[in-house]
């Protein structure tokens, strides 16, 4: 099976607490969503990402529940499901704390319909 993805890559400076990314996806169905980030799980913060009439495709919530979940590529995601039509969408991240020592740097990655496996001895 073809893996259908993309990435973006997501920062936020020492000193801050929030940045907000803009993104312009290809056309297509995401089913899923993924951020991994080089903090680690001390990093208390929430991730959410808008479309531009500024409805939340995925409301903010922490950041963790964007993690793989140690399973099938598919079930492992946050589920979302949305048409992208070449639309712009925000990626928000905010932090309870500014951001110490290295800068937040991670990806978001979106996943498309055609990833989908059918079941994860398939995968």
């Amino acid at each position: 099976m073809i893996t259908k993805e993309e990435v973006f890559s997501i920062e936020i400076a020492v000193g801050s607490k929030a940045n907000n990314v803009f993104i312009t996806p290809i056309a297509g169905r995401v089913i899923g969503l993924l951020i991994y980030h080089n903090k680690g799980r001390e990093l208390v913060a929430n991730a959410g990402l808008k479309a531009d009439d500024g409805t939340y495709i995925s409301k903010m919530q922490h950041i963790e529940n964007y993690r793989s979940r140690e399973c099938c590529y598919f079930n492992g995601c946050k589920p979302v499901d949305f048409q992208t039509q070449g639309k712009t969408y925000t990626l928000e991240i905010s932090c309870e704390e500014p951001v110490a020592d290295k800068p937040f740097r991670g990806q978001l990655i979106l996943i498309y319909e055609d990833t989908r496996f059918n079941t994860c001895e398939n995968a």
